[in-house]
């Protein structure tokens, strides 16, 4: 079997004023957990060894980033949700962690919302806790967050269409959103990435 390859980065942020740390913040940033056919949605074994990664990390992770493609995803709304309560029960121990909480943010990739005919209801019921202050039309797929002196923007880059996937982001968003933040460091997160090789 193809062993594929999972980005794990822990980022350390600092900001500095004088010789003094004002503010730090520690996360991980994760993504592609997906498993190859629908029997292996997740890769389960390789997931959750980076889970226990993640919650071993000294000094401690503040939250997390998963840049999407959590799963292998379904052209029906059923499978893709089951998909997705699997892959929470794989994350779990995040979830319940004294360290990290519930703050675990995902971030929609292709694999995740293939189907234009029902995918925001399996992504919005599964990962209710997901902030709602994207556009109206893409609540918990695109928001924001602060965190610290960080401030994070989650965009979604395949947003399903009658054609296949928009790979477009919402800019006017985007842009709106990043004005409105004093916070010194902006993060954006997508699943594509914004300057593709």
């Amino acid at each position: 079997m193809k062993i594929r390859k999972l980005l794990f980065i822990i980022a350390l942020v600092t900001i500095f004023t004088g010789n003094i740390y004002a503010d730090s913040v520690r996360f991980a940033v994760l993504g592609d957990t997906r498993g190859i056919g629908k029997k292996n949605a997740v890769d389960e074994k390789i997931f959750a060894k980076i889970v226990q990664e993640v919650l071993s990390a000294d000094p401690p992770v503040q939250f997390v980033v998963v840049t999407g493609d959590l799963v292998h995803g379904s052209k029906e709304a059923g499978p893709v949700k089951q998909q997705f309560l699997r892959w929470r029960q794989i994350a779990a121990p995040w979830y319940n962690s004294d360290m990290l909480g519930a703050k675990v943010y995902v971030v929609p990739g292709n694999h995740d919302e293939p189907s234009i005919l029902y995918y925001p209801e399996p992504w919005q019921s599964v990962f209710s806790d997901m902030p709602d202050n994207g556009p109206s039309d893409s609540k918990k797929f695109v928001y924001s967050f602060d965190f610290g002196p960080v401030h994070c923007a989650v965009v979604n880059t395949s947003r399903p269409t009658l054609l296949g996937s928009a790979h477009a982001v919402d800019l006017d968003w985007l842009a709106k959103d990043l004005a409105g933040t004093d916070k010194p460091i902006k993060l954006v997160f997508g699943h594509e990435p914004a300057y593709p090789a």
